[in-house]
């Protein structure tokens, strides 16, 4: 619940599909390499994949992963509550 409470207020799904909603701003990229990866766990999805102490590090400080993007994750400046409710959502 408060993961999820924290996709509505950081509109993550703008970007990012979360469940079967979201992942707005893939009308305006060019190629689906380009779009961010959807937030949820499955076959090839990103919080599958990912160590929680990495995610955890990134969602604090942002860095560019896939550098040849223009269109770049946001720095919320999180707290450390809001990361591990985000890491464990």
């Amino acid at each position: 619940e408060k993961g999820n409470r924290l996709i509505r207020k950081f509109n993550c799904r703008g970007c990012h599909v979360v469940g079967r909603t979201g992942g707005h701003i893939q009308e305006h990229l060019k190629a689906k390499t380009q779009y961010p990866p959807p937030l949820e766990m499955g076959t090839y999805h990103v919080g599958e994949r990912l160590k929680g102490s990495w995610l955890f590090s990134f969602l604090k400080a942002p860095t560019p992963v896939r550098t040849w993007m223009k269109v770049r994750m946001p720095t919320f400046s999180l707290t450390d509550q809001e990361v591990r409710d985000f890491t464990a959502y």
